[in-house]
């Protein structure tokens, strides 16, 4: 298993899906270049039929809480320590990028949680990025762009664009069947500076 460089135009799927060969398989012959699943939900069995398949795989760090779910900087310090346990525990390899969801916050201090989640993650020498989903308007552009992170992907919502770097990844399409899974589709792209998402892939 290795870390590798998004491809700027690569197209994928984020899924709830549990993933077993056959689905990998059926992806792949779809067009489908990289997976993202959640960490704690995927187990080395599985991230080995999606590497098998010839699927790159990018994760998400957990799902998105009950609606108004309160963020604060200690439970961002768990959540982003919980990320890399799991990470270690499927053998990540460093820089690879794990994406933290803020999805449904009401009230409490986002950007603590983002920054606490995000300085643990980096601390275990993988990458931060950010989901930014449809109820983060609230945070300006400038606001994004200052957060702890180095990525950002798009929802297919609408949504502030982070200042000075903007999207690596951008989501649409959500909950279509794709090779019989339901999916939401994304695509890759250089963000502002030039950078990507780190995915992992098969040795």
């Amino acid at each position: 298993m290795r870390a590798v460089a998004a491809v700027p135009g690569a197209t994928g799927v984020d899924c709830v899906t549990v993933l077993d060969a056959a689905h990998a398989v059926a992806l792949r012959e779809a067009g489908v270049y990289f997976a993202g699943r959640y960490l704690g939900h995927t187990t080395a069995a599985e991230l080995t039929c999606i590497l098998n398949a010839g699927l790159q795989c990018t994760f998400v760090a957990g799902y998105s809480r009950m609606p108004g779910w309160v963020p604060t900087q200690e439970e961002g310090a768990a959540d982003g320590a919980f990320a890399v346990a799991k990470a270690q525990d499927l053998a990540l390899p460093p820089v690879t990028t794990i994406w933290l969801d803020l999805e449904t916050w009401i009230g409490g201090d986002p950007v603590a949680w983002v920054n606490a989640a995000a300085g643990a993650i980096q601390a275990a020498s993988f990458e931060a990025g950010l989901y930014v989903g449809y109820n983060d308007a609230p945070l300006s552009p400038l606001a994004l762009y200052h957060l702890a992170v180095t990525r950002y992907w798009k929802s297919c919502s609408r949504v502030p664009t982070p200042a000075t770097r903007g999207f690596c990844m951008i989501q649409s399409d959500p909950n279509v069947l794709v090779a019989g899974v339901q999916v939401d589709r994304n695509v890759v792209q250089a963000d502002a500076l030039g950078c990507v998402p780190t995915f992992v892939a098969a040795d």
